[in-house]
């Protein structure tokens, strides 16, 4: 494997702070992990223009592996309308498998005023809201569904599997979610309908429970969360149940969480632009994350591993 040329990314565009490469065993690394970092910066209120990708090899891989990532990587750049400004492949001893680095870079803001920046340690700590400002009782809404990117996983890594047990045209259905997992559309459509959310918070890596939990710790409000209102594909739910996974613990690239002062307005604003999305819950008083089913009471745990690094890992 040779090292591929890259470009220097200007001094002057910004990108998020945090990101986690894409680990999963899947002839998808370099599709998902365009995507996971497009959506973190659109998350973040910036617009993606430019990525930059470093892949890790393993030792002895064929030039034809890198060939595939790097195309992958190339296809979701361009669906996503990005420029892949930098690309670097080494091989090392330390993996077993590839994995994938990328960072996604943009100048403009999706909404009016300074964009928001992720931020982690003390420079976080001190940017957290005071107990005066913390937008409590605001609703929770979930633009895109759950579970989208672990559904195209086990679709289409499972398939020879799958197949013995479910039909072709399901499966067909599951792996085309792969079009959905892009978000800077839904975001696009915030802006252009004047909504700036208090939080955007990616669903990628351990799903929405994760997305919730970390929501709650950036707002530093509760949660109440409706959890037969978190809005699942049926194929979700059937391949799910046949892996006895959680769909909520499962990567979930394709849906966000916004904060925002009426979510049922904005839901029906995002449905005249076309974006699917829909009400789930809100921001409380204290730190308590509640999820509700029905007459049932439960409180939301600690972020555990990705459901699907059992079946991925």
């Amino acid at each position: 494997v040779k090292r591929l040329q890259g470009v220097r990314i200007p001094g002057n565009m910004q990108s998020p702070l945090s990101g986690n490469p894409v680990t999963f065993r899947t002839a998808h690394a370099g599709f998902l992990s365009v995507v996971n970092a497009v959506n973190d910066l659109a998350a973040a209120g910036i617009r993606p223009e430019e990525i930059r990708a470093m892949i890790l090899l393993p030792e002895g891989s064929e030039e034809s592996l890198l060939r595939c990532i790097t195309d992958e990587i190339r296809e979701a750049a361009k669906t996503a309308g990005v420029l892949v400004a930098a690309c670097c492949a080494e091989t090392s001893g330390v993996v077993t498998r590839p994995v994938v680095f990328m960072e996604a870079q943009g100048r403009e803001a999706f909404f009016r005023g300074k964009a928001r920046k992720q931020e982690s340690g003390e420079a976080a700590t001190a940017g957290r809201p005071t107990a005066s400002d913390r937008p409590k009782g605001r609703g929770i809404l979930m633009l895109g569904r759950a579970g989208l990117e672990g559904t195209f996983l086990l679709a289409t890594e499972k398939r020879g599997e799958l197949e013995t047990r479910f039909p072709v045209r399901m499966l067909e259905r599951a792996a085309a979610m792969k079009e959905l997992l892009l978000m800077t559309t839904a975001v696009q459509a915030l802006g252009e309908n004047g909504i700036r959310p208090d939080y955007l918070v990616n669903g990628a890596g351990g799903g929405v429970f994760a997305a919730l939990w970390e929501l709650s710790k950036e707002s530093g409000c509760g949660i109440m969360a409706e959890l037969p209102e978190i809005p699942l594909f049926q194929e979700t739910i059937e391949l799910t149940d046949y892996y006895g996974i959680n769909p909520y613990q499962m990567s979930s690239a394709g849906c966000m969480l916004a904060v925002v002062q009426d979510a049922e307005y904005t839901s029906m604003l995002l449905a005249e632009s076309g974006i699917y999305s829909k009400p789930v819950g809100r921001l409380t008083e204290g730190r308590d994350k509640i999820l509700v089913n029905g007459e049932e009471r439960q409180n939301l745990n600690r972020p555990e591993a990705d459901a699907l690094l059992p079946l991925l890992g």
